[in-house]
């Protein structure tokens, strides 16, 4: 059977004053008006936690030769409450309350806890034969922080500030670097079905293709490229950028730089037929994908 062919979509040296730069953000962290910390829970912090959840805990381990042994996790079913509950503390203080230098901050320990034994009283649910000690590790460790976390910023909706943290060693990423193969296939019919390439505009994007993974996006392009406020535009596939929306039917569309009009951006808006993918809304404000800095 042979290979299925494939495109090389890969930035246009020609097409270097469209480069695109952005940064690379490996998270957030919020900032609070003050550090007298407080919380409310909901039905939504509930974590039922179920085998299913926290995965295989027995391991069955055999030699060539020799007896067999089962490892499990019995140990932890005996793991004290305190215990438990200072670990799921550090954990949540490591992950989302550290300063600008990435350190923790220790002196929050304290309130935090209060916090997560109040979640672990009335919202750590065990069932089927699981234990609290289970939630320290693995996507139960993940969901317990989250959903702390969540009743904390349920708190100061109106007050906190939401701070971008960069990568640190890798701050900044760029059109230029892009280079890998698709097997998308060139759309030349305008009819944008599944999964498709898109043929840039030499004028408008440093990549030679879009690689378009829903019907609508091809067409986004097309609009993007004929909007006269739009200086540059880039798919974002194979850039190796993040870029988190409230909508995640939009996760990484597209980067884009906007001309200034009378000192202010234009919002372009582009509204499409729900049928084309768009599953919780029909318009998307291309202004909120604008770029941090771009080539000349």
């Amino acid at each position: 059977m042979n290979p299925p062919e494939t495109v090389l979509v890969h930035a246009v040296p020609e097409r270097d004053k469209r480069e695109i730069t952005f940064p690379r953000v490996a998270g957030y962290r919020h900032e609070f008006p003050d550090e007298r910390l407080s919380a409310t829970f909901d039905a939504d912090s509930t974590l039922p936690l179920t085998p299913e959840l926290v995965g295989p805990s027995i391991t069955r381990s055999e030699g060539i030769v020799g007896q067999g042994v089962d490892l499990d996790l019995k140990h932890l079913e005996s793991m004290r409450q305190t215990t438990v509950l200072d670990h799921l503390t550090q954990r949540l203080l490591e992950r989302n309350w550290c300063d600008g230098d990435g350190q923790p901050k220790h002196y929050l320990f304290g309130q935090l806890r209060s916090i997560a034994q109040q979640w672990m009283d009335k919202h750590l649910v065990c069932e089927s034969g699981t234990f609290p000690a289970q939630v320290l590790h693995g996507e139960p460790l993940k969901l317990a922080c989250q959903r702390i976390q969540h009743g904390i910023d349920a708190n100061y909706a109106d007050e906190r500030r939401v701070r971008v943290v960069l990568d640190p060693h890798n701050s900044s990423g760029t059109t230029r670097d892009v280079h890998f193969r698709s097997t998308r296939r060139i759309d030349h019919t305008a009819t944008f079905v599944g999964k498709s390439l898109w043929k840039t505009s030499d004028r408008m994007c440093h990549v030679n293709y879009a690689a378009c993974d829903r019907s609508w996006e091809a067409e986004f392009c097309r609009l993007v490229e004929n909007d006269f406020l739009v200086r540059a535009y880039v798919k974002n596939e194979g850039l190796g950028a993040c870029c988190k929306s409230v909508n995640s039917a939009l996760d990484g569309l597209l980067w884009m730089s906007m001309r200034p009009q009378h000192g202010q951006s234009r919002p372009l808006k582009a509204r499409f037929p729900l049928s084309w993918g768009l599953s919780t809304a029909d318009s998307v404000d291309l202004a909120s994908r604008r770029t941090f800095s771009t080539g000349s």
